[in-house]
């Protein structure tokens, strides 16, 4: 089980979530509900290679990608892993280790996670479970500048 990571979402909105979980698409969800998404949309998880120190997170990464992803594309020939089939437990997070996690290839939600603590018995009570919210979740598919409504 993974307990606490931090997720902090870049456009300046963030939700601290106690995580206990058994797989990345579980992870998925658990961000979906702290971000009150209604509407589901492909997602990855990528883990960056601790050597690179680019802007694009998805470089040199392990990529962990949605089912849908993997059921709806054309396989390019390059290792596509599910992320439904990925446990947490399997990939030897540490404390301190940061991910990244995207929502939705098309507006691109990208969320950096930090694992707080993978040690230690979780106490009793509902998982995942938001331990506190900073602003207000952002719209799904924001409105452009000159967008009316």
């Amino acid at each position: 089980h993974l307990q606490g990571p931090h997720e902090r979402q870049q456009q300046g909105f963030q939700k601290d979530c106690h995580i206990v979980l058994p797989t990345l698409d579980d992870l998925h969800l658990a961000i979906f509900e702290a971000f009150d998404r209604t509407q589901d949309a492909y997602y990855a998880v990528y883990f960056p290679n601790p050597a690179f120190t680019g802007k694009d997170p998805r470089i040199n990464a392990r990529e962990f990608l949605s089912p849908r992803v993997i059921e709806d594309t054309v396989d390019m020939g390059q290792p596509r892993v599910n992320a439904h089939d990925t446990r947490l437990i399997s990939l030897g997070l540490s404390k301190g280790q940061e991910f990244h996690y995207l929502f939705d290839f098309d507006t691109e939600y990208w969320h950096t996670l930090e694992v707080e603590d993978t040690l230690g018995t979780p106490d009793k009570g509902k998982y995942p479970r938001i331990i506190q919210r900073r602003g207000d979740s952002p719209p799904h598919h924001p409105a452009f500048k000159d967008e009316e409504y």
